[in-house]
């Protein structure tokens, strides 16, 4: 819940008990025992096990832990990604995107090369 939400949450309860002639307390909604956070498809076994794996090879991606961890397939890219970001703390290995070279780009490159003499590796 967000602040703004819990509070239109306890006016709700004001009015209601304004309406049916009670304490606000007796109108208040509690969670039944084992509801919410613990029911997870993700242990602290498997979060070990990704995090050896990430500190052994770091580049591997959501999807390729999936292939080495088979206890892994029932929980998607998203939540693998999610886990290894917020709850391991671990950094992001993401390539960083380059722009595409144009043909101006690549001739002033060329002109430049030539001009102080750097030798070209690859193709000419």
């Amino acid at each position: 819940f967000s602040c703004i939400n819990i509070l239109r949450f306890r006016n709700f309860l004001r009015v209601l008990a304004k309406v049916k002639g009670g304490k606000e307390e007796d109108f208040t909604v509690t969670r039944k025992t084992g509801s919410g956070f613990g029911n997870r498809k993700v242990t602290k076994e498997m979060k070990n096990a990704i995090k050896k794996k990430l500190q052994a090879s770091p580049m591997l991606t959501a999807k390729r832990l999936k292939e080495r961890l088979p206890e892994l397939t029932q929980v998607t890219n998203k939540t693998i990604q999610r886990i290894c970001k917020e709850e391991l703390k671990l950094p992001s290995r993401k390539m960083v995107r380059k722009p595409l070279r144009t043909k101006h780009m690549q001739a002033k490159s060329l002109s430049l090369r030539s001009k102080t003499g750097q030798r070209l590796s690859g193709r000419r």
